[in-house]
């Protein structure tokens, strides 16, 4: 099986270490359960099981999972439709530097989805992804690329000043990561 660059002899294998490890508290592993579980890897499919893995991993501060706890309460999966939790758990990975995370915050402003509408938050989010995925991921750099344009076109020039002024000032936060201590 293969997993988030993880690769294993089969997904019950993958299933089982992730586990021992999510067990101690490892982060990314109760993140990649979690997918494992969201997409029925190695396990039956449990949406819930799914999304509260991400919510262990997300409190410990991991990007990756609070975009994925984002998108299970955008989309009702395995716990109940949520746009401003989803909001704010994008925010949470976008304000680390997540391209995902920044990519679904910056849809959310632009739709004014769990957020008010806000045209400058919108491309600056959008942006800051658009850049991240130039070379990382040219499927995502292309689909969110008109996103921002549209909004642009919208924009007064004072508005898109504003968001490049944004833009240029943004540095990534990561948030402290909780050191597990196992006995």
């Amino acid at each position: 099986g293969y997993l988030n660059g993880v690769i294993t002899r089969d997904d019950t294998e993958m299933v089982k270490w992730f586990g021992l490890a999510a067990e101690q508290g490892h982060a990314v592993a109760q993140n990649n359960l979690g997918a494992a579980y969201a997409r029925g890897r190695g396990v039956a499919e449990d949406l819930a099981e799914a999304a509260r893995l991400y919510r262990l991993s997300a409190d410990q501060g991991y990007a990756i999972a609070q975009s994925n706890l984002g998108s299970a309460y955008a989309e009702g999966r395995g716990l109940p439709q949520s746009d401003e939790e989803a909001a704010k758990w994008y925010r949470r990975g976008a304000d680390q530097g997540h391209a995902r995370g920044q990519a679904h915050l910056g849809i959310f402003y632009a739709e004014g989805r769990g957020v008010a509408r806000d045209d400058v938050q919108a491309y600056k989010w959008l942006e800051l992804a658009i850049a991240q995925s130039a070379e990382s991921d040219p499927a995502s750099h292309d689909e969110l690329t008109p996103h921002r344009d549209v909004l642009a076109a919208r924009m007064t020039p004072a508005q898109l000043q504003q968001a490049r002024e944004l833009i240029a000032s943004f540095k990534p936060r990561p948030e402290p990561r909780l050191e597990v201590i196992s006995s």
